[in-house]
């Protein structure tokens, strides 16, 4: 099963959710596919009309069964839950007795009982262990923060490529751009390079205003003459850029 990489990038009580309120876009995105609801619409089920907050939920349920059953059927390496914890952890979840999950799992009772136990253990762990890491990354944040440029969160890569300093983002604008910042010289291969590069290139539209797909090119071609359909793509994959599926709108989502 390949996850969504929204799962890594979100707060836990939205990951119980399974789904986020994306600001940007004023939609629900579900963070198991990536399906989007635009809020203000009034979506048909059936004989229903839901709005975009109820039918989030209805995908989730329709699509991934549940929340809780997506995120136990992950691969052991994405959420650390063996095989045999994993039936005990769905059996449990549908209200069934010991007996019934052992049966079904062809194993004796106790060692859905030795199973149980392991579970409790483990989440007492799971809980230092968070406690442990936020206090971690809050003094970390706290040292790093003054130094460090801010990309927004919807970017699609989740490495030390976005971790770049004040001092190395003026180097490569000014690798990339002329002095007067009007001209970029040549794109760059770098994921970390490509990230900053576009995340200037966005100065270049206002933050509230929509565009259409001549007018963005226009902008792009001032600047980049050379392969701005090339730069139009990158900003939309990075999520620099939103547009409508149509292609009949453009608007900043990020600086």
């Amino acid at each position: 099963m390949n996850e969504s990489q929204g799962i890594w990038n979100c707060h836990i009580n939205e990951l119980k959710r399974g789904y986020i309120k994306d600001k940007a876009t004023d939609s629900y995105v579900c963070l198991f596919c990536g399906k989007s609801f635009p809020d203000g619409y009034i979506y048909p089920v059936k004989n229903d009309l839901l709005e975009a907050k109820l039918i989030i939920k209805k995908h989730i349920t329709a699509e991934h069964e549940s929340t809780f059953q997506y995120l136990v059927n992950l691969d052991k390496k994405s959420n650390g839950i063996s095989s045999a914890q994993k039936k005990v952890l769905l059996g449990m979840y549908l209200g069934q007795s010991d007996s019934e999950i052992a049966a079904k799992a062809q194993v004796a009772k106790s060692t859905i009982r030795n199973q149980r136990f392991q579970l409790k253990e483990k989440l007492k762990e799971a809980r230092l262990f968070v406690a442990i890491m936020e206090l971690l990354n809050e003094r970390l944040d706290k040292e790093v923060s003054a130094e460090f440029i801010d990309f927004h969160h919807n970017i699609p890569i989740n490495d030390d490529r976005t971790k770049v300093t004040q001092s190395e983002q003026k180097k490569i604008i000014a690798k990339y751009f002329t002095p007067e910042l009007n001209q970029l010289l040549k794109f760059p291969k770098k994921e970390k390079e490509k990230l900053v590069v576009l995340r200037q290139i966005c100065r270049f539209f206002e933050g509230e205003q929509k565009y259409t797909e001549k007018e963005v090119n226009e902008i792009l071609k001032a600047l980049y003459e050379y392969d701005y359909v090339t730069i139009r793509r990158y900003l939309i994959e990075y999520q620099f850029l939103a547009r409508q599926e149509d292609c009949s709108e453009y608007w900043v989502t990020a600086w």
